[in-house]
């Protein structure tokens, strides 16, 4: 029977319920059931073995057994596998919803990370710019800091410690890394006023922590501290202190010079008035308030137009806009109403290069003793221009300034070419209508022109301000040139007479020797030819750090006396081809100043006492020059040494010369002293002449260079001892000569002088000067102006040829 129920059981059980099975048992309920149709299945069989129960009714028992647990289970399975399919749609959905749930979780903190790494990235490159800017900015603060000389310090009160930063280490306290005492900082004298200073403020009993002292250093600075506490304590005491420290030595010397002009001001008897730009009147001091009788409240704060009673003000007041100054005589009225002239000089006073006021200097003349009427003191009575001590008065003015803006103010020096001949030729009376033409022609000029002096004899003096540009200053000057070069009609004779200018502009740094710049620029037109304008310093325009270089370069030869002097080899004529001597040129050079005088470089040297040991250095360097240069014939060579205006009025002269000749064993009549023509034209003429008497004497030769227009008479070049003349190539070209040259050639014949040429540039030249029967030449056509050795190196190789080769160096 058991292999029967086995049997039926194994071909009963599909593959579907074998599968159902395998689900059944997965699930409780399922498992129950089956195990109870099992149980009743197995009661029923145990039974039926045994007897009790008929097989029929026992077959039929547990086939309904299966049937039934058949049906349960199939029914239990259909609502089992809904509920399954049911949960897993569920599932699936919750799945799909948390999958959703999750894709929106990870967007969004996708979303959140990319937002933190861009807020990351703007926080890193903000922190980067940040630390840019601020270390920008502490590198300006710094800059700040030297640049306007300020330093920054920290007190922390409490932990007694003190640091500052700043130029120079907060002004010496800061000294090898160690932080000085403040009583080892801080003048002795002040340091009571510092200590009191800073107790009132820990205190409380100030705002801010101000103290001015002076340093305890080598030289004492003034100094100023200002600061205020940032942090208090539990006690609300001060716990730090944070302030600044400058310099204001500058500033206290200013305070006191104010205090003293101040004083001046208020003390000095003359009546003095100050105007601001707009012309109202800011200051008057008490002698000018007296002058008025009336209270310095009447004018001060109110219009120059409305409070004086002259009808000139307006007048006045456009020269001063235009030209910078004024000065003359207005009718003022006191506070009674009575008249009285006033003398007015107003000068302009310049902050940068902007008129900040107006400084009046004035004079009540009716309080003026009437001892010397204005015009003979101020005023030339030959031209009626201002006298030589009137303009220097003026100029003076201009030297007392401590800022001189470009193109404000330049001199000239004007003189007459050939006024000495004018005068010898028409007499006295003449020469004096042709000053007085001068003067009136002068007179017709206004603005930049602000004055024309007479400094004595043919010599002006022009004073040019707010001229604009120097090209329209060089401009003004050629037309005053070309206005002296046209017919004077004399009671004599109709005159064509020429002057020369020499013309410098004035700044701080030369309105004290730009007098003598003026002059010699002057000197230099006049042996240029004359008739011209030149105008100083032209061909040496240096900015201040050029100037600067040539100073020192002149201070290095005074320093080292030693000075690269230039030498031209002396040709006899017509054998043009043999040297025969040397010429010194004292004129120094370096790269940057190119050519430049040696008249500064003397004026120096008197200055430091060194001019004679200067002249006994640099006439030593001529001789050993010339003792070294080779001799082309049995004549031996010959030195042309120079003297400037400076050595030649020297009362040592003649003892220098000697002396220096003695120890390097120089022949005294190897030697030529040369003389230019406008040194003599001084008032030492007669000091000059015996000085040159005495080397003459000692078998010493002496030229004289007239290379521009001569101005001396016949009777002083007679009374010279020269030996030769020299002239300039560019005086012989024309053609036929001019009287003056024949003149002055036939007397050098008359008197025994040789006849020099300089400047001789090409062939025709040379002969025509061969023609003229000159007796040495000199120019560019045979060599340039050469240092020692390359002088020495040039003849060493001429002298290597045959004596009749062409030795010309071009």
């Amino acid at each position: 029977m058991s292999k029967l129920l086995h049997a039926y059981l194994h071909r009963t059980m599909t593959r579907r319920w074998r599968y159902m099975m395998l689900r059944i048992r997965r699930a409780p309920m399922a498992s129950l059931l089956v195990l109870f149709v099992f149980v009743m299945v197995g009661a029923v069989s145990i039974l039926w073995w045994w007897g009790p129960i008929a097989p029929g009714w026992a077959m039929s028992t547990i086939m309904s057994a299966l049937a039934l647990s058949a049906v349960l289970v199939t029914v239990y399975q259909f609502y089992w596998a809904r509920n399954q399919a049911r949960k897993q749609r569920m599932l699936r959905r919750s799945l799909q919803e948390q999958r959703e749930f999750m894709a929106l979780r990870v967007a969004e903190r996708t979303r959140e990370l990319a937002d933190a790494n861009r807020q990351l990235s703007t926080e890193i490159r903000l922190t980067g710019e940040y630390t840019d800017a601020l270390r920008e900015s502490e590198q300006k603060l710094q800059l700040a800091m030297q640049a306007s000389q300020l330093a920054v310090w920290d007190w922390h009160v409490a932990a007694r410690t003190f640091s500052i930063e700043g130029p120079d280490g907060g002004f010496g306290q800061s000294q090898h890394g160690q932080m000085l005492d403040l009583r080892d900082f801080v003048y002795a004298e002040d340091f009571p006023q510092v200590r009191t200073a800073i107790q009132n403020h820990l205190k409380g009993r100030t705002a801010y922590l101000i103290m001015r002292y002076r340093t305890q250093q080598d030289p004492s600075l003034w100094v100023e501290d200002r600061g205020r506490t940032i942090a208090y304590d539990a006690q609300r005491r001060p716990a730090r202190i944070l302030g600044t420290r400058r310099n204001i030595t500058t500033e206290v010397n200013r305070e006191r010079e104010l205090t003293l002009a101040a004083s001046l001001f208020s003390g000095n008897r003359d009546p003095l008035l100050v105007l601001d730009r707009q012309f109202n009147i800011t200051a008057m001091n008490p002698a000018f308030a007296d002058m008025l009788r009336r209270p310095a409240t009447d004018w001060v704060n109110r219009p120059w137009t409305s409070c004086s009673h002259s009808e000139l003000i307006p007048q006045i007041t456009n020269g001063l806009e235009r030209q910078g100054h004024w000065e003359g005589e207005i009718l003022e009225a006191r506070a009674d109403g009575s008249a009285f002239p006033l003398f007015m000089n107003i000068r302009s006073v310049f902050i940068g290069d902007h008129v900040a006021h107006y400084l009046c200097f004035c004079r009540d003349l009716s309080q003026q003793p009437a001892m010397i009427p204005s015009s003979e003191a101020h005023y030339d009575p030959l031209t009626g221009l201002a006298n030589r001590h009137y303009f220097h008065q003026h100029l003076d003015y201009y030297r007392r300034m401590d800022h001189l803006p470009a193109h404000q103010l330049a001199l000239g020096i004007l003189n007459v070419d050939g006024f000495r001949q004018l005068n010898e030729q028409y007499g006295h009376s003449a020469g004096d209508q042709i000053l007085q033409h001068l003067a009136a022609r002068l007179n017709h000029y206004g603005a930049p022109l602000i004055m024309a002096a007479r400094l004595g004899a043919d010599e002006f003096a022009l004073l040019f301000s707010h001229y604009e540009t120097t090209q329209r200053l060089k401009q003004l000057c050629l037309q005053i040139v070309q206005d002296m070069h046209r017919p004077m009609m004399l009671d004599q004779a109709d005159v064509l007479m020429g002057v020369s200018i020499g013309l410098i502009e004035l700044t701080e740094h030369n309105v004290h020797h730009g007098f003598n710049d003026a002059r010699n620029a002057l000197q230099e037109a006049k042996a240029n030819g004359g008739n011209q304008v030149l105008l100083g310093g032209e061909a040496l325009t240096y900015s201040a750090l050029e100037r600067a270089t040539i100073v020192q370069y002149l201070q290095d030869i005074l320093t080292n006396l030693n000075s690269p002097l230039r030498y031209v080899p002396m040709y006899a004529a017509p054998h043009d081809e043999i040297a025969i001597g040397l010429r010194a040129y004292t004129t120094l050079t370096n790269e940057r100043a190119h050519a430049f005088m040696d008249e500064p470089l003397f004026q120096m040297a008197r200055e430091r006492h060194l001019e004679e040991r200067l002249f006994r250095q640099l006439l030593a360097e001529a001789i050993r020059t010339a003792q070294a240069v080779p001799s082309y014939s049995s004549e031996p060579v010959m030195l042309s040494y120079p003297l400037n205006g400076t050595t030649a009025a020297n009362d040592q002269l003649a003892t220098l010369v000697m002396s220096v000749a003695d120890e390097l064993q120089f022949p005294l009549h190897q030697l030529e002293i040369s003389l230019a023509a406008h040194h003599l034209d001084t008032s030492r003429f007669e000091h000059i002449v015996r000085q040159i008497a005495v080397l003459h004497s000692r078998g010493v030769l002496v030229s004289l260079d007239c290379l521009g227009t001569l101005n001396l008479t016949m009777d002083q070049l007679s009374r010279l001892p020269l030996s030769t003349l020299r002239l300039s190539h560019a005086m012989l070209q024309a053609s036929p000569l001019s009287p003056q040259i024949q003149l002055l050639l036939a007397t050098a014949r008359e008197l025994g002088w040789r006849l020099a040429v300089t400047g001789v540039v090409n062939e025709p030249s040379l002969r025509q000067l061969h023609r003229l029967g000159v007796d040495s030449v000199e120019g560019p056509y045979f060599a340039a102006p050469l240092d020692s050795s390359a002088l020495l190196t040039l003849l060493n190789q001429v002298a290597l040829h045959d004596r009749g080769d062409n030795i010309h160096v071009h």
